[in-house]
């Protein structure tokens, strides 16, 4: 009998047991989809999927389910589940509430002024830094999203994590289907990423919130090509306000 149906005396463990496999599968699927094995678009043949996992389809079905809810697939009915295609709109509202997410998260981590949670997010970019030297595409992508998580979760506040790491599997999706020379041209991303650090450093809130959004809204829409929403445009001030204090430093 198989396991992961078990029933009897210990029905409630083994149904316990079947949502861990679950969970498994569904993060195998995920991690899939983040490096491009299965892109959008792609159909989830569910008799192959399951055989290739070594899973019951019942497991499978459960793990699409989840991932579905979390909007990376989609169930069409009679035709199965299929990796979703984001589409524009999509896609600029992602890079709002990012920018929503982030900044705000920056705010908390330069008002804080953690050593060590400053410390960790320095240690982060400088190993994304030697990753793209040495070409590790794979690499760099995973680390650009440590990188990101660090700075949120070093703001100490669960519901900025919990809609960070909501939106963070769309982002990826994005990534892939808006800007493939990301992995081939990543100066801009680390020269960004300086920009954090320094900024995180600073103790300035002001300053970190405006510099995380100026710089998410002008990379996210200038991949997008098209212009932020209205009252979003990206200010240069930012970026010479910036400068002033530095020079003057």
């Amino acid at each position: 009998m198989d396991q992961e149906q078990e029933i009897g005396p210990h029905a409630g463990l083994g149904r316990l047991k079947r949502q861990s496999l679950s969970s498994a599968v569904a993060d195998a699927l995920a991690e899939a989809i983040r490096e491009g094995e299965l892109r959008p678009g792609d159909r989830i043949l569910e008799v192959n999927m399951s055989e290739r996992l070594g899973v019951s389809r019942a497991t499978l079905r459960e793990a699409v389910k989840t991932l579905a809810a979390d909007g990376l697939l989609e169930i069409r009915d009679d035709r199965g589940a299929y990796v979703r295609k984001l589409d524009s709109d999509e896609i600029a509202a992602m890079i709002v509430m990012r920018a929503t997410i982030e900044s705000m998260a920056a705010r908390l981590v330069a008002g804080r002024r953690s050593p060590s949670a400053l410390a960790q997010i320095a240690k982060v970019a400088k190993r994304m830094e030697q990753e793209a030297k040495n070409g590790k595409s794979a690499r760099w992508r995973q680390l650009d999203t440590v990188f990101h998580e660090t700075i949120v979760k070093a703001a100490d506040n669960p519901m900025l994590l919990k809609a960070w790491s909501n939106i963070n599997v769309l982002l990826r999706l994005f990534m892939q289907r808006m800007n493939p020379a990301y992995d081939t041209s990543p100066e801009q991303v680390l020269k960004n990423h300086e920009s954090f650090v320094e900024v995180l450093r600073s103790g300035s809130p002001d300053d970190a919130e405006a510099l995380v959004r100026h710089i998410i809204i002008e990379s996210g829409f200038r991949a997008l090509q098209c212009a932020p929403p209205p009252g979003l445009n990206p200010s240069q001030n930012i970026i010479a306000h910036l400068q002033q204090k530095k020079a003057g430093s």
